[in-house]
């Protein structure tokens, strides 16, 4: 497979080499017949400034024409029509050839009207020219004929062409150094960050692309450091969250796994009769409803927390009253505290509305509650308030109980977490992790906080 710093050497190195043929090309095609195109202007007014001139001055006429010959390198001759020299500008000695050739050229145009023009061998001397002819008949019916040679113009090409070659050997030296240098310039960053993507698909995201430039290859590697960055955070997260998975799962069945061996053990004992009066079977087949209905429960957290985990669960927000939720609230555990022995107390300090979701509201407050219900101390004391502060409104339950460490803080939130001093059997570790769940979805603050002879967890409502 090409690499792209070949390709671009190929490419620059065409485009120099491309450059010096259309050079040599044009130099050797297209000089000599521009050179003789830009000619034939000037010959066609000089020659009606000469035709003018003998007709109005011809004593004078030879005169004229060496100074034209001086001036503009131009061959002037009159000859009749047998051919023979009437006027020159060079000298009339040695002219047997001339005279031969310019008989022949008045020959082709003796019915010729205005003028004719082209290029003519000259074979005069021992090595052929081409010159540039222009033929006129003159009044008196001889002929002037203007002559330059193209030789100047041949010799011009062929030393051009020696140039072109010796400044294309250079410039294709030059030019392939500068190539080369552009071409890994341009191709080290590519390079990287070509070898950063290959790591990035082996689910490396150690290297980054070191390139910074203002320019569409810098943004280019500035997005692939993003990338790279977010997709390890991604797959991180995912790492985490499957480890996550396999710690709940590993928790379900420890959870499950006591009530179904009391059950299967209870089970086992009415099956073989192990107990025979009625109050003994009763008190077996109690154990084993208390036992089921823990494991229902258990089962009704799980895919509660999993439907919020998952965000299955619409939210719906409205504006409605936050005492009317809170007396509900207090009214529902009055009684299964007092059952306890619980001193249920609910200070509510509040007014006016509250826009979010009121069930995952009133499911955030009642596992509050049943966390401090399931860690209350001996001291059974539990504290609803309602306070309202100046952008916020707090919501605080306390319970009375021991303080919890800074290390249980950061793990008190998570699934299946009861704490190192949880004896509370109706506890399965998922009440704080599904707060933190609905206060994700729902954006609010919730923590936690020792007092003096308790723990308060709060909650905090914006007010707008």
């Amino acid at each position: 497979m090409k690499t792209i710093e070949r390709k671009l050497l190929v490419v620059f190195g065409g485009f120099i080499i491309a450059i010096i043929l259309v050079e040599f090309i044009t130099n050797n095609f297209l000089l000599e017949k521009y050179y003789i195109n830009e000619n034939k202007e000037d010959f066609v007014r000089i020659g009606n400034e000469l035709s003018d001139y003998y007709d109005e001055n011809l004593q004078d006429f030879e005169e004229y024409i060496i100074s034209v010959d001086k001036e503009e390198g131009i061959s002037v001759f009159v000859i009749d029509y047998a051919g023979n020299i009437q006027y020159t500008s060079r000298t009339r000695r040695s002219y047997e050839e001339i005279s031969k050739r310019m008989r022949e050229i008045a020959l082709q145009n003796k019915d010729m009207q205005g003028y004719t023009f082209g290029i003519f061998e000259d074979t005069s001397s021992y090595k052929s020219n081409y010159k540039i002819t222009l033929t006129k008949r003159l009044e008196d019916g001889n002929y002037l004929i203007l002559r330059k040679s193209i030789k100047g113009v041949q010799d011009s090409v062929d030393i051009a062409n020696q140039f072109y070659i010796m400044v294309g050997i250079f410039i294709a030296l030059i030019g392939g150094g500068i190539a080369i240098y552009l071409s890994k310039r341009i191709t080290k960053p590519i390079i990287e960050m070509s070898n950063v993507a290959e790591s990035i698909a082996k689910l490396d995201f150690s290297k980054q692309v070191y390139y910074h430039a203002p320019d569409e290859i810098g943004q280019l590697a500035t997005s692939i450091n993003t990338m790279s960055s977010r997709l390890s955070q991604n797959i991180n997260q995912l790492r985490d969250d499957i480890e996550h998975r396999k710690q709940l799962f590993r928790n379900i069945t420890h959870d499950l796994k006591t009530p179904i061996t009391v059950i299967k053990g209870y089970a086992e004992g009415l099956q073989h009769s192990v107990v025979n009066n009625i109050e003994d079977i009763q008190d077996y087949c109690n154990v084993i409803v208390d036992e089921c209905n823990q494991m229902n429960a258990l089962v009704h957290e799980i895919l509660s927390y999993s439907e919020l985990e998952w965000s299955k669960t619409n939210v719906d927000k409205t504006s409605f009253s936050l005492v009317t939720l809170v007396n509900g609230l207090v009214e529902r555990y009055e009684n299964i505290m007092e059952t306890k022995g619980i001193d249920f107390v609910a200070r509510i300090d509040v007014s006016g509305s509250i826009y979010t979701d009121y069930q995952l509201l009133e499911r955030l407050l009642n596992n509050y509650i049943m966390n401090a219900m399931n860690h209350v101390n001996d001291c059974k004391k539990v504290v609803l308030t309602v306070k309202e502060e100046k952008e916020f409104v707090a919501i605080e339950v306390f319970n009375t109980g021991n303080p919890i460490s800074e290390d249980e803080e950061s793990k008190i939130w998570k699934v299946f977490y009861k704490g190192i001093d949880s004896g509370s059997s109706e506890s399965h570790g998922l009440g704080l992790s599904i707060v933190k769940t609905i206060s994700d979805i729902l954006q609010l603050t919730v923590g936690l906080r020792n007092e003096g002879d308790g723990v308060s967890f709060y909650v905090l409502l914006p007010k707008n």
